[in-house]
């Protein structure tokens, strides 16, 4: 079966860009669009769950979706430490350095985090309400991939 893989670089937009550009270039514009207009962010978060829900050959990429999603899917969680996050982001950021990087992932931690618990109440810190948690730390993405596979099964 082929699956869909969508994240907010997918989502529907606006006139505005809102929700997520689909260029790195405009993501933090895009991003603080969403967060300026919080109705936006919930419009969002709707969208995801009605396509995860309504699709059985979704792959989702979002934090807090096992959360605020109430549909019979399997939940992953793909850990890394910063160190590693960084390394993998600065193949995509050129003309950033690594304590660059590393602040913008540490800030949108953050405002996920605080996004999270403001409009649902959620930690999403809390790893329980997930499946599967793979620490992907040294692992390749096929690696990964086959240990998502072996965990669901």
């Amino acid at each position: 079966m082929r699956r869909r893989y969508f994240n907010g670089d997918t989502a529907p937009h606006d006139e505005r860009g809102r929700w997520r550009a689909a260029t790195s270039d405009s993501s933090i514009e895009a991003e603080a669009a969403r967060i300026l207009n919080p109705s936006s962010e919930r419009e969002f978060d709707r969208w995801q769950c009605r396509e995860v829900g309504t699709h059985s050959d979704i792959v989702a990429d979002c934090w807090f979706l096992p959360w605020i999603c109430c549909i019979p899917a399997k939940s992953v969680y793909l850990r890394a430490p910063l160190e590693v996050r960084i390394t993998r982001a600065m193949a995509s950021r050129k003309g950033q350095t690594a304590a660059q990087v590393g602040l913008d992932i540490e800030a949108k931690d953050s405002r996920a985090k605080s996004y999270a618990m403001a409009a649902y109440g959620v930690d999403i810190l809390d790893l329980s309400v997930f499946d599967l948690v793979i620490d992907t730390d040294g692992q390749t993405p096929s690696l990964c991939a086959q240990a998502v596979v072996r965990g669901l099964s």
